[in-house]
């Protein structure tokens, strides 16, 4: 974890906040060549940092302590922004920690409807931004321990929303990885 992005009780604008994920992992800040990186990386195509991004990712994530199975789920993106950008950014970095960690990954969730980006609403307003955006498939996670991949939190609105859908499948524990965290009220582009 960088430095900057927690205190020994956790993250200091949401140790108080109740989250649907058991821990999150991150690589670093939203800052600086990380910044860059990500920002490139979604809106330049440079999706070369998504594989590089995984890989980091892997060297941090843990296996679960009772051998249980592990499944990573990358956050979905709608459909139409999808075709916009060409990729889901977050499946590419899920796609190389999966592999890496010699993981199935999965696309468990769905995009239900195009929001507006969660940066282009104020932080009051994320939660309601993303309500009922997503969907879960039809599965049965009962016993899995699942890896839900992004590549910025920020309010943690979005991965609160698709934490809570996986939980409801019977996942036994689900866990955020990703590859920086935001000021939640700064924003990332």
């Amino acid at each position: 974890m960088g430095v900057g992005g927690v205190t020994a009780a956790g993250c200091a604008f949401c140790v108080a906040a109740s989250v649907a994920w058991h821990r999150t992992v991150r690589l670093a800040p939203y800052t600086g060549p990380v910044q860059r990186w990500i920002i490139s990386m979604k809106f330049s195509g440079a999706w070369c940092w998504a594989n590089w991004f995984g890989r980091e990712l892997a060297r941090v994530v843990t296996s679960p302590p009772d051998s249980k199975p592990v499944v990573v789920c990358p956050v979905p993106m709608h459909w139409a922004r999808r075709i916009g950008r060409g990729y889901n950014q977050a499946h590419l970095i899920g796609s190389a920690l999966a592999r890496d960690r010699r993981w199935p990954i999965a696309r468990l969730l769905k995009r239900t409807r195009y929001t507006p980006p969660q940066t282009a609403v104020g932080p009051s307003r994320r939660v309601a931004n993303v309500r009922q955006s997503f969907a879960i498939k039809r599965v049965d996670l009962t016993g899995w321990h699942v890896w839900l991949v992004d590549d910025v939190k920020t309010s943690g609105a979005t991965l609160n929303a698709c934490a809570r859908l996986l939980r409801r499948a019977g996942a036994q524990q689900v866990n955020a990885a990703v590859v920086a965290v935001a000021h939640p009220r700064g924003g990332h582009r």
